[in-house]
């Protein structure tokens, strides 16, 4: 299923929740983070990398995107469990840019609904984003 112009389903739900409910697994997602990502892949214009067990023979990535609420991978209250969050790298791009850019610009991020970015030494070759509720009016919060 189609979600917007560079994303389909598959990329944010794992290969468990697709099989099961199929288009229906998209009600296990909150739409500010499918929207946030399609405008990252935009800015960067480049593809971003979120699950790819769809594609890959040997597994590939399954819990970059929602996770169930008992998977080990991650906190216990983890963002992804509520389908507002993704792990990511953009192709072609060191993480660190992307980490940069991201707080170059905290306003307008935070405007595409950016509300938490996970601290790049804990995330050294991926970026973790989500789209939390934190009552904040601009800034975007590290986790």
């Amino acid at each position: 299923m189609k979600l917007t112009e560079n994303f389909y389903l598959h990329e944010f739900v794992t290969r468990h929740l697709h099989k099961k409910w199929k288009d229906r697994a998209v009600i296990f997602l909150d739409d500010r983070i499918i929207y946030l990502a399609q405008w990252i892949r935009e800015r960067f214009g480049k593809p971003m990398v979120i699950n790819t067990w769809k594609n890959e023979m040997d597994g590939g990535w399954n819990y970059r995107g929602w996770r169930p609420a008992n998977c080990t991978v991650g906190t216990p209250n983890s963002q992804h469990k509520s389908g507002r969050a993704i792990d990511f790298h953009i192709e072609g791009i060191p993480v660190e840019e992307v980490y940069e850019d991201i707080w170059e610009n905290e306003g307008t991020y935070h405007s595409y609904g950016l509300r938490c970015v996970e601290e790049i030494s804990k995330t050294p070759t991926w970026i973790h984003i989500d789209c939390r509720t934190t009552f904040t009016d601009y800034k975007v919060l590290k986790v």
